[in-house]
């Protein structure tokens, strides 16, 4: 089959997939579920205005940046279809990542149609795209600003990752990874001024706004309300960059061998895989990611319930140890993946959270990378910085 066709016919699968998920949506009426209940008040707030004012910007109850807000409550301005507006939002932004994942390309067109399903088996995936939450917008921001830098358009690279960080403050990973990254090849090259690593830095550079307009990480009245420990600068929880290694592995590195069936630990290097498995088991000893402690609801999600059914903590935690091993070893000589994965764990270390969900933006990324070969094992990583060069 031609490339045009191929597309065609993806286009058309996916279309018909998602006209069935949109039933779905407009099917579940106005009825709030799980996290809508204090989303879309936050939205509504947003919806007087199409710019809203500063102390609406500084004073609203939620603790993440703004921009999805805006949008779900523009929508509900312009055209007052309710909490149904903000879902169709979610469900087109969705829809937009998995054509940008999956579309066939003429290098390998089921490459990357099964990365467009291994990400669709996330259930994080199909929740966000349903529900007005505000994973969805900070995915597709991210992962267009990941697809910009790929073909060396770093300015608009900058400007996703800037309305990333807009949609969720934790997306200052993704513009932080590349920046280490390009600035190390910038510096084995003979170090020099280029937009490769310029652009991530001003993007991530963008929080600071955020933070001299909240006064913190959030807003206050927030951080207040919910009780947030992470308001303090020095508080970090490493049982939570633990579990997020955990889901990497549950949700991208397990499926990708299940679907590509080319990647295998490379036990060569037996003494760094033996030194990261001692490093792991002595980290989950000392912070195991037992629940969550100063959360309302202890489990951590799927992955953790599931666990939970079937398995004491002892024995939890080793499979958690295990999954996270396995997470450092696909990722650990794997150019920008890989600082990607390490980024985003590090940054996890400030979330006052531990969560399935918060794996969704960097599984995204990743399906990407697969999908447009740039997730390699061995020295394709430096294909990334050559071509941003």
């Amino acid at each position: 089959m031609v490339p045009g066709r191929r597309r065609i016919l993806f286009a058309g699968l996916v279309l018909l997939a998602y006209a069935a998920l949109f039933l779905v949506v407009v099917r579940r009426g106005s009825e709030l579920q799980k996290d809508e209940i204090h989303f879309w008040p936050t939205s509504l707030l947003f919806s007087r205005s199409l710019i809203p004012d500063l102390d609406t910007l500084r004073n609203y109850n939620e603790l993440n940046t703004p921009l999805p807000f805006m949008v779900f409550g523009g929508v509900e301005h312009l055209f007052g279809w309710g909490v149904t507006g903000g879902r169709l939002v979610n469900w087109l932004a969705s829809l937009i990542v998995i054509l940008l994942i999956g579309m066939p390309r003429r290098d390998g067109a089921w490459r990357s149609c099964l990365a467009a399903v291994g990400l669709m088996l996330c259930p994080y995936f199909v929740g966000a795209g349903i529900y007005l939450y505000t994973d969805m917008l900070a995915v597709l921001f991210v992962c267009l600003g990941v697809w910009f830098y790929l073909r060396s358009r770093h300015g608009l690279s900058a400007a996703a990752f800037i309305l990333g960080i807009a949609s969720r403050q934790y997306m200052i990973a993704f513009p932080a990874a590349i920046l280490c990254y390009e600035l190390w090849a910038s510096w084995k090259k003979g170090f020099s001024v280029r937009g490769a690593w310029v652009a991530p830095a001003v993007a991530a550079a963008s929080i600071l706004g955020w933070i001299a307009l909240f006064g913190g990480l959030a807003p206050r009245a927030a951080l207040t309300a919910q009780q947030v420990s992470t308001a303090r600068a020095a508080r970090i929880f490493p049982d939570h960059g633990l579990y997020f290694l955990a889901c990497v592995a549950v949700y991208f590195v397990l499926p990708e061998a299940i679907l590509f069936r080319d990647w295998r630990p490379d036990l060569r290097r037996w003494r760094t895989a033996a030194a990261c498995a001692v490093i792991l088991i002595l980290l989950f000893a000392a912070f195991p990611p037992l629940e969550n402690v100063e959360y309302p609801i202890p489990s951590m999600g799927f992955f953790d319930v599931a666990v939970r059914h079937v398995l004491p903590d002892f024995w939890r935690m080793a499979l958690f140890c295990a999954c996270a091993w396995i997470c450092c070893l696909r990722f650990m000589r794997t150019g920008l993946a890989g600082v990607l994965v390490g980024m985003n764990a590090l940054v996890m270390l400030k979330a006052h959270v531990g969560w399935d969900k918060y794996a969704l933006p960097l599984l995204a990324v990743l399906w990407l990378l697969r999908s447009e070969q740039r997730l390699g094992c061995g020295d394709e990583a430096g294909l990334l910085s050559a071509r941003s060069g």
